[in-house]
């Protein structure tokens, strides 16, 4: 019996992509996920998703505090963006992002050429530190990090 609902759906097509990677060497990691996207094209999938702490591997420790390490994330994320331009891909990627001392679990949504949304998981990594923050204490403490001092909720904020 066909399913007379079935012209309504759409179809959404995943690529996951698990690349090999190197603890803290960003621009073999980059690599790796950049001949992933370019074989992919063919493909046409809608959104290529990677693992968490992708650009940096996610045992690095120490390192995760280290300024060098931070910026070429951020640099190789930037550089992995302009693959998605002229594109219909989204991808997501994770790194690690700083704000103010803490260093939080990143998720970056790349696509038209561009970062479009980075988005922190409520979870401080580091070597020492691994603690994962209810959701209610990381919203108030990003939003006086973001805001302030006050802790009152703003409307054009979501974390």
């Amino acid at each position: 019996m066909e399913n007379s609902n079935a012209s309504n759906h759409s179809t959404l097509r995943l690529a996951v992509v698990v690349p090999q990677l190197r603890v803290a060497d960003i621009a073999f990691n980059r690599d790796r996920i950049q001949e992933a996207l370019i074989s992919l094209e063919a493909d046409s999938p809608d959104w290529i998703i990677f693992p968490r702490l992708c650009l940096t591997g996610a045992s690095c420790g120490d390192l995760f505090r280290q300024r060098l390490l931070q910026t070429a994330a951020l640099q190789a994320l930037r550089e992995l963006s302009l693959l998605t331009i002229d594109k219909p891909v989204k991808v997501l990627l994770g790194l690690p992002v700083r704000i103010e001392e803490d260093i939080f679990e990143g998720l970056a949504i790349l696509g038209n050429g561009q970062i479009q949304t980075l988005m922190l998981a409520p979870v401080i990594i580091g070597a020492n530190c691994r603690r994962r923050l209810s959701l209610h204490h990381f919203a108030l403490e990003k939003r006086k990090s973001c805001l302030g001092s006050s802790s009152q909720p703003h409307a054009g904020l979501n974390f």
